[in-house]
């Protein structure tokens, strides 16, 4: 039976966000249609049939069907709808968008793809009053807008703010001497250093995830070299 084009559907139960079409099996789609992004190249250098693989493949599934169902027209859902009943039961999830039963939708908020990972995370307040005692200068701005470099600053914390005798404290502001303090605050400012330098090269915005990923290698190399100022005969680094 025919659907109405905004009727959620699950014949094509993912979504291929390259090609603009409606799939069944997602990996095995990207592997063979799609090798050549950049997002499915970097899932096929991880170990075959690993965890991380499989992690990643997952999140990319999740960001296309978000994508799709963001325009409206034929959303992706988990189940069927039953004979006579309405589209009313059906409720998206914040996260990725895929529309799911009232009733089981917060089982499947827990554990999405695309939930923020949170483990960890703690209070941002110490490492936000150790950015504020620095300069508030460009580097501050980057450095705040941008969450991932909270969440570096506060594994910093919780690695080198740490004494012996306080080991269960969550690395709490008032454990970090100031020469730490300033340590860690200077690798952030490093950190949004090289940041700008790639945005400047690539003319276009980055994250600091970004800065880390193999196809960026070259800009990375690149912005290094333009901030330390070393000579291009110099060429030692390696990924």
């Amino acid at each position: 039976m025919p659907t109405s084009e905004s009727e959620p559907q699950r014949e094509g139960i993912n979504y291929c966000g390259f090609c603009n079409s409606k799939i069944q099996r997602f990996s095995e789609h990207m592997f063979r249609k799609h090798k050549t992004h950049d997002e499915v190249t970097q899932i096929w250098e991880l170990k075959a049939k690993s965890s991380e693989r499989k992690k990643a493949m997952e999140a990319l599934r999740m960001e296309h069907i978000k994508l799709n169902n963001a325009k409206g027209a034929s959303p992706i859902v988990a189940r069927r709808l039953k004979d006579g009943e309405s589209a009313d039961v059906m409720s998206a999830c914040k996260y990725c968008s895929i529309l799911f039963r009232k009733k089981i939708l917060h089982r499947h908020e827990n554990k999405c793809g695309l939930k923020p990972d949170v483990t960890g995370q703690g209070n941002l307040d110490g490492i936000l009053k150790i950015m504020a005692n620095g300069h508030k200068d460009d580097l501050y701005q980057q450095i705040l807008k941008d969450d991932t470099f909270l969440q570096f600053g506060k594994f910093l914390m919780d690695n080198k703010g740490q004494g012996e005798e306080d080991s269960d404290s969550e690395g709490e502001d008032t454990e970090i001497d100031m020469k730490t303090q300033n340590v860690i605050r200077e690798k952030l400012r490093q950190m949004a250093r090289i940041k700008m330098r790639m945005e400047e090269i690539e003319k276009l915005e980055i994250s600091l995830v970004d800065i880390f990923k193999k196809c960026n290698w070259d800009i990375f190399k690149a912005a290094v070299f333009n901030e330390s100022g070393i000579g291009k005969k110099k060429t030692s680094l390696r990924p």
